[in-house]
């Protein structure tokens, strides 16, 4: 008996020595190890997750929605405890406790709750506001694909005390856990922009000193720099303008008419401590793929988005990065394969009836997305390059060109010139889209017309406006023309029009050119 109790005291002894001897995981252990099972969990298959509210916390919510509650989280018999509950949501996606609310949960905030699947924090919403309940997860991986940091989604089946609230998109939240993914350094600050706000208004701090907006005020003095070669130098020093230039094209792409760069809202900023350098995030990407023609050269309206834009540099690395993104994003992947996989799960964890509704939005946005890769790509072949303007201020046009008309028109090419033929009462024009930086330009051109009558006549001009120098008409030789206009100091958005409104006859334009005038 002693041999027996001495053989087990020296396998104890063993077994303390070898736990001993084994080091606690370091913080980057830990992370990977949560980071390993935060993308297991979005790969794999869709959970059944239960939410349990007493009556006195059903109560609190339905008081005071936004304040933290205590629950349980309930996942194929796994119970997580102390789990901190509350409703999220803007106008649009936010329903009361009693519906079919979206919920934040944290599993920080009270001591004592377990991770979920890595995660300290996640967020459940309703998908109110896409009937699809597929571009949260669509989008973010769009643009995870182009290396702007976006939030992973999946989708869920929740209950809420056993009240079946149906299929919901579970997203992660901006924790370091997901700073570390994208970050080099994901200690730093975190901005949050609140609903239709830019960032000369009252932004919330997520993480970091809630005072110090030294880093958004440096951006912002960056951005109201008047000299453009001042400017993109300010933006440089505080804005990683090459982030930038994918989360602006990728915005467009996406055709995200609620972001930061077409409407102000919905985006996170970020503080890099090691680059010192700010970046933004999308927020929001349940309304994204809208649109089948949202433009790729839509003139933002942001106040970083104008700045960045109006520098030559910045719209040169726009440009440039639209047709990059669309190759390596749009081009090699097949997205609406994706769209359908996405949606087959989706309605085989919800079963044939319950999935009847959502048949129809997926089908409609498996189409779009489809359209959307083939009109960027036609989009792409008609955009201009980037003016190049000599030492005397001058820059050719000689690719570009589209057209346009209301009537009967026949439209030629010939060399290096543009012919437009009236056949019966027509407006009809050749068009070059630009983006030009702030300034007086005139186009010019060579205008020849034979026949020209029963209308105006040829003129030159820019689109939204009237000609200021008369129009030609009847027979007339090569002759020059020209028309001077005013790009405001931020920059925009302009498109030059050679047009014919006649009901015969025919013009040509040759040799046109723009001549930077201040």
């Amino acid at each position: 008996m002693s041999g027996i109790r001495a053989s087990a005291a020296i396998l104890l002894a063993c077994a303390l020595t070898a736990f001993a001897a084994k080091p606690p995981l370091s913080e980057e252990a830990k992370t990977e190890r949560n980071r390993a099972a935060t993308a297991e969990f979005f790969a794999g298959a869709i959970q059944e997750l239960h939410i349990e509210l007493g009556d006195e916390q059903m109560k609190s919510l339905r008081d005071e929605p936004r304040r933290y509650v205590e629950g349980a989280l309930n996942e194929e018999g796994n119970s997580i405890k102390r789990v901190a509950i509350k409703l999220k949501g803007a106008s649009g996606s936010f329903k009361p406790i009693d519906e079919r609310p979206c919920f934040t949960i944290h599993l920080d905030k009270f001591k004592g709750a377990a991770r979920f699947h890595g995660m300290r924090k996640f967020h459940l919403n309703n998908a109110n506001e896409d009937p699809s309940f597929l571009r949260q997860i669509v989008s973010g991986e769009m643009m995870r694909a182009a290396g702007v940091p976006a939030l992973r989604a999946t989708h869920v089946l929740l209950s809420l005390n056993a009240r079946d609230l149906g299929l919901y998109v579970l997203t992660e939240s901006y924790t370091q856990d997901f700073l570390a993914e994208h970050f080099s350094d994901p200690t730093g600050d975190v901005y949050e922009s609140g609903f239709v706000k830019d960032i000369d208004e009252e932004l919330q701090k997520d993480e970091g000193d809630k005072k110090d907006f030294r880093a958004i005020e440096q951006l912002l003095a960056a951005c109201r720099t008047e000299d453009a070669a001042e400017r993109w130098k300010g933006l440089r020093a505080i804005l990683d303008v090459e982030r930038f230039a994918s989360f602006l094209a990728m915005e467009a792409l996406l055709g995200v008419a609620d972001g930061y760069d077409f409407y102000r809202n919905n985006y996170r900023i970020y503080h890099d401590p090691r680059t010192r350098r700010l970046s933004f995030i999308p927020h929001g990407l349940d309304q994204p793929l809208g649109e089948l023609e949202f433009p790729i050269q839509k003139q933002p309206e942001s106040i970083v988005g104008r700045a960045f834009v109006s520098c030559p540099e910045g719209r040169a690395l726009y440009r440039e990065r639209v047709a990059k993104l669309h190759a390596r994003v749009f081009t090699k992947h097949d997205w609406a394969a994706r769209t359908g996989e996405l949606a087959r799960k989706a309605q085989t964890a919800l079963g044939a009836k319950k999935a009847k509704p959502l048949a129809e939005p997926m089908a409609d946005l498996r189409r779009l997305v489809a359209g959307r890769t083939q009109w960027i790509a036609e989009q792409l072949a008609e955009m201009p390059e980037p003016l190049e303007f000599d030492k005397t201020g001058v820059a050719r046009i000689a690719k570009g060109w589209t057209t346009k008309q209301e009537g009967g028109a026949k439209f030629e090419r010939a060399a290096a010139s543009l012919r437009i033929v009236a056949e019966g009462g027509t407006q009809a024009s050749w068009r070059a889209p630009l983006q030009l930086a702030g300034g007086r330009y005139r186009f010019e051109a060579r205008v020849k017309t034979v026949g020209v009558a029963e209308g105006e006549g040829v003129c030159l001009r820019i689109s939204g406006s009237d000609p200021a120098g008369g129009w030609i008409a009847g027979d007339a030789p090569w002759k020059a023309a020209h028309y001077e206009f005013e790009v405001a100091e931020d920059g925009g958005d302009v498109v030059l029009v050679a047009e014919l409104r006649a009901g015969r006859g025919e013009a040509w334009f040759d040799a046109m050119r723009l001549v930077r005038v201040k």
